[in-house]
């Protein structure tokens, strides 16, 4: 089969499937919404606050440092019993730390630190169990496509978000897409927390896959 016959089947097994279908949209949306930010860094930090490659290099080295203690936390702790929650967690500290970014006064490069680091330490925690999530509730034979699916639709957001994030930040400044975004993010888990069909996808997954996959 061709790579396109495989992401059609992938689609048709995840169309039948609502509580997948939502999560794998919630994941291209938050792509969408954040793509954009990891672009426009440098200029926040060239722009805003004033600095070069030193100070760009603390943002960069802050992130990394957020996504190493937030991987041996995680692997310590092992999430809450439904990953779910704990992916839901990961994205609202991710919408609040990108928020922060765009709030925080150009005199206080040190919060922006602070919030870079909220960023990679929270990105583990949504990431990590999203991915749990996906392995153990799609079935094997179906995993490579829908995997593909994911990985198609998740690229395709990032270059539309800066198509749309570079000439609104021209208009209205650099930190409105991160408010907006970053608020965007927490008001979605937030509203994914509402949905059954999401919350419930660890428990029903056997269901939803026979039904998927007939």
């Amino acid at each position: 089969t061709s790579y396109w016959q495989d992401l059609r089947a992938g689609f048709t097994y995840v169309r039948q499937w609502p509580g997948l279908f939502w999560l794998i949209i919630l994941a291209m949306a938050l792509n969408f919404l954040l793509g954009p930010t990891s672009a426009l860094a440098p200029l926040v930090v060239t722009k805003i606050f004033n600095g070069g490659a030193l100070e760009l290099g603390w943002v960069e080295s802050t992130f990394g440092i957020g996504i190493i203690v937030g991987g041996l936390l995680l692997s310590t702790w092992g999430g809450f019993k439904r990953r779910i929650i704990t992916s839901f967690l990961g994205i609202v500290g991710i919408g609040i730390a990108i928020a922060s970014i765009g709030l925080v006064p150009a005199n206080m490069f040190y919060l922006l630190l602070a919030a870079n680091f909220l960023v990679g330490f929270s990105q583990v925690f949504a990431n990590g169990p999203l991915q749990a999530i996906f392995q153990s509730s799609v079935a094997p034979e179906m995993q490579g496509r829908v995997f593909s699916l994911l990985s198609a639709g998740a690229t395709a957001m990032m270059p539309i978000g800066l198509l749309i994030a570079g000439p609104l930040s021209d208009l209205v400044g650099i930190r409105f897409w991160y408010i907006f975004g970053g608020s965007v993010c927490v008001l979605m888990a937030i509203a994914a927390t509402f949905s059954s069909a999401i919350m419930n996808i660890e428990t029903n997954n056997k269901e939803s896959a026979a039904t998927a996959a007939t």
